[in-house]
């Protein structure tokens, strides 16, 4: 049987927590607790609404206290800890400034953001195929025939100076490894996962953002004024006589 235990909050009461946009150890308010006792005796399960005091994100967290289990003869020893658990889910990877400021016009950034998603949920293998189908989207945005295999694709891109011949070699390990995710069964580890991400997020930027951003800053550069030569005097009054 569950008893309850609900504990008001005052905002003043305060904790260091994992707020899923500025990252762990930030300090945070609580907004409200809750916690939930069982007749196990195997610790209370503590719920709380957070609010950061960086970004203001609200945002929710679960404690689980460790629960003492008495392994059988031949088992190994369970690690002791507390798990804790955050909604939204604590970011896994930071997500680069342009990602929610720069509008693709196409379905890119929908892409990106689940990939984020699937990064943070630790759906390792989705996140490699969001990453391939990522790819496929910048190169629509760069106005490479969709009906192409990805190896066309990547020749055009070379041969209209979008990509160089290193990047290209990059980009075709990511084909590689997205056809991998999703004809292989292949479950990359998050430090490939995080490579793949290094690749895509590089190439995006540099074909799709960096040029945007360069073309506004040369139109907020104000234009050089060329400064009339003066007169000579002589010039002036009409010259000698």
């Amino acid at each position: 049987m569950i008893k309850k235990n609900v504990v008001k909050a005052k905002s003043t009461n305060k904790k260091v927590a994992h707020c899923p946009q500025c990252g762990p150890g930030r300090n945070a308010d609580i907004r409200a607790q809750y916690k939930q006792v069982s007749d196990a005796d195997d610790g209370a399960i503590e719920y709380r609404v957070l609010q950061c005091r960086g970004c203001e994100l609200v945002y929710f967290e679960r404690h689980i206290p460790f629960a003492p289990v008495v392994p059988e003869p031949g088992d190994l020893p369970l690690e002791e800890s507390d798990h804790t658990d955050y909604w939204p889910a604590a970011y896994a990877r930071k997500r680069p400034f342009w990602v929610m400021d720069f509008i693709f016009g196409s379905n890119l950034n929908n892409v990106l953001v689940q990939i984020y998603t699937a990064l943070d949920h630790e759906l390792h293998i989705l996140a490699a195929i969001g990453i391939r189908t990522a790819l496929d989207s910048a190169t629509a945005l760069l106005r490479i025939d969709q009906a192409l295999p990805f190896a066309v694709k990547l020749e055009q891109l070379l041969e209209n100076g979008k990509i160089g011949p290193d990047e290209k070699r990059q980009l075709e390990l990511l084909t590689n490894a997205g056809n991998a995710a999703v004809h292989r069964q292949w479950f990359p580890e998050p430090e490939q996962l995080n490579a793949m991400m290094d690749i895509i997020e590089s190439f995006i930027y540099r074909a799709l953002v960096l040029p945007a951003f360069t073309s506004k800053l040369k139109k907020g550069i104000p234009k050089h004024q060329r400064k009339k030569k003066k007169r000579r005097s002589s010039e002036v009054k009409g010259g000698p006589n």
